[in-house]
């Protein structure tokens, strides 16, 4: 009991999770989330940005021009 009340006070010391990133690309926005492990199985969510695409980026479901979705996830990334 000591040593595990002991461990969990040096929790701090632990390298963290790496934090996991999803992309969504749909026709007229990108939107960009970050989450990090809050506990076992368990995620919170850290951040997140939606960045509106130009007309005709992504037709059909396929990319069109990936430049602009290049600079899109750019600007969602830097806020």
């Amino acid at each position: 009991m000591a040593a595990e009340t002991l461990s969990s006070a040096f929790d701090f010391l632990k390298p963290k999770s790496p934090s996991l990133i999803g992309v969504d690309i749909a026709s007229t926005s990108l939107k960009l989330v970050e989450l990090s492990e809050a506990g076992k199985g368990t995620y919170r969510l850290e951040r997140y940005a939606i960045e509106p695409l130009p007309k005709d980026t992504v037709t059909d479901g396929n990319i069109a021009n990936l430049e602009q979705v290049s600079d899109a996830l750019k600007r969602a990334w830097k806020r």
